[in-house]
């Protein structure tokens, strides 16, 4: 029987932050495989060194990826983005260029090359550049199709997609245009960010069980720090991810390690429990 991968990825990391140290340290102790995802041109030396210090001492559980540039709003209505439709090829090249070399001097080989898009956000322009950059893959948050109206909306994305839109979100897990393989958490520990609440234990496991019945072929779990206002919250999700992954249908595996196998040709391993 072949397992559904899982991962964790935390995003907005720039700067110390005791949840955020927390919920590293927690998975590490779990065995839980993290992407770490930076904002680079916030990014305090002090969170640099932590991140080296941790990475380096467990390489096989965390990885460091880059999360836009400045991760700020460039979008007027609608949709959220850093490099959404508004931003010319010139001016998302600048802010790739720019984040990539921080990213280069202050962590140099030790981060993964993964692109994690603010605001999940991004388009035909800026999987071009990450491929001309030499980017490894893409990671951005997509909800799986659960509803008639969601694979009708995923037909839909398709379509425009074909006819010259930007990137559809639908996807898990596929390679963008045969340059980049794109690895998505398909499920979001927060229920609400403008009133900071997390999804409860309970709820998380609820939701978890609802997206593997609609069938998916990785799972991957987005989680923000500051959303937590307490330790005792932090500690409930790390519980809830605990007795989700705690189920033998999960294998652990860093996302690099995903994007590995769908460069090299392997993505049908990818395919849900009980296929051959």
């Amino acid at each position: 029987m072949n397992k559904i991968p899982f991962f964790l990825r935390l995003d907005d990391i720039a700067e110390p932050d005791p949840r955020m140290e927390q919920i590293v340290e927690e998975t590490i102790k779990g065995q839980v495989p993290l992407l770490l995802s930076v904002v680079p041109a916030t990014m305090t030396l002090e969170v640099v060194k932590w991140l080296l210090q941790k990475q380096q001492a467990f390489p096989n559980l965390l990885e460091i990826g880059q999360h836009g540039y400045r991760h700020i709003n460039h979008l007027k209505k609608g949709q959220r983005g850093e490099f959404g439709k508004t931003r010319s090829q010139q001016l998302q090249h600048r802010d790739l260029k720019a984040g990539k070399r921080l990213m280069d001097e202050a962590f140099g080989k030790q981060w993964s090359h993964i692109f994690v898009p603010p605001y999940n956000c991004y388009t035909r322009n800026t999987v071009r550049l990450l491929a001309a950059f030499g980017y490894r893959g893409v990671s951005a948050y997509h909800l799986p199709a659960q509803t008639p109206w969601d694979l009708l909306r995923a037909l839909r994305d398709t379509f425009q997609y074909l006819l010259g839109g930007n990137v559809p979100f639908h996807h898990n897990l596929y390679a963008m245009e045969g340059r980049l393989p794109c690895v998505s958490p398909a499920l979001d520990a927060t229920k609400d960010y403008a009133q900071k609440i997390p999804l409860s234990e309970k709820e998380l496991i609820r939701k978890t069980e609802r997206i593997l019945l609609a069938g998916i072929s990785v799972l991957g779990i987005m989680v923000h720090h500051w959303v937590y206002r307490t330790a005792q919250e932090v500690d409930s999700v790390i519980k809830g991810i605990g007795k989700i992954i705690s189920k033998d249908v999960f294998e652990p595996t860093l996302p690099g390690s995903l994007m590995d196998r769908i460069a090299s040709g392997k993505q049908g391993q990818f395919q849900k429990p009980g296929k051959e």
